[in-house]
């Protein structure tokens, strides 16, 4: 049996460690684990108004949810979408808007809790 010198020892210990952190690694980020697995990943509402639009986000999505609000065959004026993202988007993370292919508008963003942005009364 070959004697390994000192180069070829560190080596394949350096190999031997990556290897054990690697297979670690599966374990330590696997989603499966994670906290928030049952959760949905988005939420998908669609309808002519704001109203509609609050109904169906109080109905099918939880906080977290990326939200995806997309208009019913027209456009969605610009109160209805100033009205969903204060009440419901937040705003730590990017805010989508845009109009789609067959004339319809849509909204990204990330759902927070609307009870935090009710509105302020003195």
């Amino acid at each position: 049996m070959k004697k390994l010198n000192e180069k070829q020892i560190k080596r394949n210990l350096a190999f031997t460690v990556f290897m054990i952190l690697f297979i670690l690694s599966f374990f330590i980020f696997n989603p499966a684990w994670s906290k928030d697995h049952d959760q949905e990943k988005y939420c998908w509402i669609s309808g002519e108004n704001f109203h509609d639009f609050k109904d169906a986000i109080g109905k099918q999505c939880k906080t977290g949810d990326l939200i995806w609000v997309v208009s019913k065959g027209g456009t969605i004026n610009g109160w209805n979408i100033e009205q969903t993202i204060g009440q419901y988007c937040s705003f730590q993370s990017e805010i989508v808007t845009g109009k789609r292919d067959d004339g319809s508008h849509y909204l990204q963003c990330i759902l927070i809790d609307e009870k935090s942005r009710k509105r302020r009364v003195k």
